[in-house]
């Protein structure tokens, strides 16, 4: 008898035989689960919080990571693989909990939030940002929170002056802001709320408190861009959780997570997560959620503050969604942002020569080898921005994994002894604790014996009996795995007492 490693679905109750009850830093595979790599510095920090990033390839082919803080803008120096400052001549200041949102447009890198004149740069002369200059001193951009490309214009979206509207540039000119010349234009949106978030394309989707729209361009039409409303009394509550990948539009609502494609949003964490999210999510700070897509698969990283920590700058529940799987799990990271990086060759010469002078930011006792993805470069990568302000790749040894089965009763209605268990997986070490409980009740714990490796039959033994029956298997940090699908428990009946 196997007992499969199910879809994690902390909403369902514990004896589901379809669910795992715990899926901890583990990513989610066809036949079960595999491990997550640990987060590995490869910068040195930032002088402040990071407070929203991007890596956009140069002309050259070359990546080049930017990065936002509450008063300045830095750059990834590939030399030193520290944070040059190419903050420009306005004070920024970023309004608390929100974040800087950038856009290419061509070889310019275009920088805003509610604080500052909209930022450019140009990435492959420019040494520093400035503010962006209109054609027409009389009409400005404005100072918007979020901004985006459709087609050949640059959008602004919740505007300082009314966070209903969106405006955009004329076409292929983004310093031409004059409305109604050269097809720029604004649009105020008269019910759905505050504009949430921007995502461009061809096509230009708004997200709203509670309402998604869509703007497409109409070449000729008085309007330019003609507006449908595709939701209603659905929205994203945080703007920064609005990821794109392929067709499918992913975001997190006051109720959940939705994954939205093809003019319709579905709840895909309904009666599995979004229950989990509500109870440990701190809601005064449910805007500050972030989300990344994985460059290097389909699955998309989420990350939330809960009411476990104090620091609102810190996101501390963070929840993994395999779109091509339709499986959750959750990491054990604390975060303050993610970046969706590609990396830039480094040269091993020049890293031994810091090495040598102590002055490397690289953290080769965390487990940076050779084989880095930071030495080949350009290699898709998720970037995570921690708590000591450093970014850090998902690319370090596997991180210690956690995975445990429903409660089962493997005899019913008796009674079992179980003597031991085998767990389907290629991990060199792993351990299992079983353990037992007499009812399903919500007063009665699960009690569980102490942890056992495998012997040499790979058998972890035990002496548990019970009515009800749970496995916890832990495959430590750094070992080198690929898959763990199942668990056979070596049992026998009891009495039925």
């Amino acid at each position: 008898m196997k007992i499969s490693f199910g879809a994690w679905a902390p909403d369902v109750a514990s004896n589901d035989a379809s669910v795992a009850a715990v899926a901890r830093n583990v990513f989610p595979r066809p036949d079960g689960y595999g491990p997550v790599p640990a987060p590995n510095p490869v910068t040195q920090p930032l002088p402040e919080e990071c407070r929203g990033s991007i890596a956009v390839q140069a002309p050259d082919g070359s990546w080049v990571a930017f990065a936002g803080t509450t008063t300045k803008l830095y750059r990834l120096s590939p030399v030193t693989n520290a944070w040059d400052d190419v903050t420009g001549s306005t004070p920024y200041l970023v309004p608390e909990g929100d974040y800087w949102s950038f856009a290419l447009y061509g070889t310019r890198l275009f920088a805003v939030h509610l604080g500052a004149v909209p930022q450019v740069i140009d990435i492959a002369t420019g040494t520093k940002f400035a503010d962006l200059v209109a054609a027409d001193p009389a009409n400005p951009p404005p100072k918007a929170r979020f901004v985006t490309v459709v087609s050949e214009f640059l959008f602004l979206g919740s505007l300082l002056s009314d966070p209903t509207a969106i405006q955009w540039s004329g076409i292929g000119d983004p310093t031409f802001w004059t409305p109604g010349v050269q097809d720029s234009d604004v649009q105020i949106f008269p019910d759905g709320g505050h504009v949430t978030g921007l995502v461009g394309g061809e096509s230009l989707l708004v997200f709203q408190d509670r309402a998604i729209q869509q703007m497409v361009f109409a070449p000729g039409s008085s309007a330019v861009f003609q507006r449908s409303k595709l939701e209603d009394d659905r929205g994203a509550v945080a703007p920064w959780s609005v990821v794109k990948i392929g067709p499918t539009i992913f975001f997190l609502d006051r109720d959940g997570v939705y994954a939205f494609a093809a003019g319709t949003s579905v709840p895909i964490g309904k009666n599995r997560v979004n229950g989990w999210i509500q109870a440990l999510r701190d809601p005064t700070f449910a805007h500050t959620a972030v989300a990344v897509g994985d460059p290097t698969g389909s699955r998309v990283l989420f990350a939330m503050k809960s009411t476990r920590v104090s620091d609102p700058t810190l996101l501390d529940l963070v929840l993994v969604y395999d779109s091509v799987q339709d499986r959750w799990t959750q990491l054990d990271l604390v975060l303050r942002h993610w970046l969706r990086a590609e990396t830039a060759p480094v040269s091993i010469d020049s890293i031994n020569e810091d090495i040598d002078a102590g002055t490397s930011p690289y953290n080769f006792a965390g487990g940076l080898s050779l084989d880095s993805a930071l030495f080949s470069g350009g290699v898709p990568l998720i970037g995570v921005w921690g708590t000591d302000n450093r970014l850090a790749l998902l690319e370090g040894p596997s991180m210690e994994a956690l995975i445990a089965t429903p409660d089962a009763m493997l005899s019913r209605p008796r009674r079992t002894y179980a003597r031991g268990v085998r767990v389907d997986t290629d991990a060199d070490a792993w351990f299992a604790q079983v353990g037992t409980r007499e009812s399903l009740g919500v007063s009665v714990p699960v009690r569980f014996r102490a942890e056992s490796p495998p012997n040499r039959e790979r058998i972890a033994c035990c002496h548990a009996s019970g009515r009800y029956h749970r496995v916890q298997v832990r495959i430590p940090a750094g070992d080198a795995w690929t898959y763990a699908t199942a668990i056979e428990p070596d049992a026998v009946p009891e009495g039925s007492a």
